[in-house]
């Protein structure tokens, strides 16, 4: 008979957290892909034949690492000329000493004229003869310029031989080998040499319903359910958070959903890029 009364009581306290307690939200479990948060695609900007594979895809670099070297050879010659040019300072010094002549001319002329042993016509052409001797000295300091800045821009050319990455991430693919030759028509036709992705963050794009869009926010955390298939390790799958990043302010008239972008934090690298999983959205 006890037995009976304890087993009514305890259908009488489920039915009552029922009643009045509260019941956990539902969750709508919308498909989406880890991708790499970033997935840079390089192309040369001028043409050129492959000197040097200085990577091999996999491996990981930092940003400003070379990657690739194009032949440089008649660029590195008009560098070596430019450069020569700039620091040839005989013009400058013959000019400078043309000048001094010229001036100490002027001065003793000018002595003279105070004397009364001058006429002005020596003393204005000798003038004309400094402000000449004045005016090649300014030439010739501005030819120097010119050819330093010229070997700048050589340089400039010469550091575009070199493609470099621009991000921290891995080598996920590249196009081409040594001495194949590369051309800016096929960075028109978005055909990269090189890739570089960045895994240690994922992100997911999703499409959610309207009615949902109201009970999230940019910066809201939303659970993640990875396919165990895709995983880079043999691992049970965890559950994963995503960050809100973005909300479209747009819905989509076909399926009456929006779309969501969310960072996944994948430090450890424990999830590979494209992996499929689930982002469980809160619903009424």
């Amino acid at each position: 008979m006890k037995g009976l009364y304890l087993t009514l009581f305890l259908i009488l306290l489920a039915g009552t957290s029922v009643a009045f307690g509260q019941q956990p939200s539902a969750h709508l479990r919308v498909l989406t892909y880890l991708e790499p948060y970033r997935n840079i695609e390089i192309s040369p900007v001028e043409s050129g034949v492959i000197r040097e594979l200085l990577v091999k895809e996999g491996q990981t670099v930092k940003k400003g690492d070379a990657l690739i070297k194009l032949d440089s050879e008649v660029i590195e010659a008009r560098l070596a000329v430019a450069t020569a040019q700039s620091k040839n300072k005989g013009r400058i010094l013959s000019a400078e000493s043309e000048l001094a002549l010229e001036k100490g001319r002027y001065d003793k002329l000018a002595d003279l004229d105070t004397q009364g042993l001058s006429n002005n016509f020596e003393l204005e052409r000798q003038m004309a003869n400094m402000k000449s001797s004045e005016g090649r000295l300014i030439e010739a300091q501005e030819q120097q310029r010119v050819f330093l800045l010229q070997a700048e821009q050589i340089k400039q050319e010469l550091a575009q031989r070199i493609l470099r990455s621009p991000i921290n991430g891995i080598v996920s693919e590249i196009n081409k080998d040594i001495a194949e030759t590369v051309t800016t028509l096929e960075a028109s036709r978005d055909e990269s040499l090189i890739q570089i992705v960045e895994i240690d963050a994922l992100k997911a794009t999703a499409h959610v319903p309207a009615a949902s869009v109201a009970l999230i926010k940019i910066g809201d955390m939303l659970s993640i359910e990875l396919d165990q298939k895709t995983r880079s390790n043999p691992n049970p799958p965890k559950p994963v958070s995503g960050k809100i990043e973005f909300i479209s302010p747009v819905i989509d008239s076909s399926s009456n959903t929006v779309r969501i972008r969310l960072r996944i934090d994948n430090m450890n690298r424990a999830i590979r890029g494209g992996s499929q999983a689930h982002v469980l959205v809160p619903e009424h």
